[in-house]
């Protein structure tokens, strides 16, 4: 049942961000193409906009989702959170690395969770 309650969620979620994101598209001069938004896309978006992080146009939610994605390659290869953060200061700002990283382990690399503990805590 819970796993019924989430797919439902899911959808919503998807159709929601499916129809602000058109309603961004409407809204800047030139028409821009509409992302494909994957399950782990939307979910990701959401954490995003819960943690006050502004996604105005379809534009910035690819560049986001880009960077959610670059993270979890980085984790990959360093499998440490600062390297991976170096990799976001260029572009954004610290509260806004320090969200996409969580919200990029929690959505496309949960297998990396672990990262985000804190030393000497369980």
């Amino acid at each position: 049942m819970a796993l019924r309650s989430r797919a439902l969620t899911v959808a919503a979620v998807a159709a929601f961000v499916g129809v602000a994101l058109s309603g961004c598209s409407l809204l800047s001069p030139r028409q821009e193409p509409i992302p494909d938004l994957t399950v782990a896309d939307v979910l990701y978006l959401t954490e995003l906009r819960h943690a006050d992080v502004e996604l105005k146009t379809p534009a910035a939610s690819v560049d986001y989702t880009r960077a959610g994605r670059d993270t979890c390659a980085s984790l990959e290869k360093s499998k440490s959170v600062p390297a991976a953060a170096k990799s976001l200061v260029n572009s954004f700002y610290p509260d806004e690395a320090s969200v996409i990283i969580v919200a990029a382990i929690h959505n496309y690399c949960p297998q990396h969770v672990g990262l985000l503990a804190l030393p000497g805590r369980s």
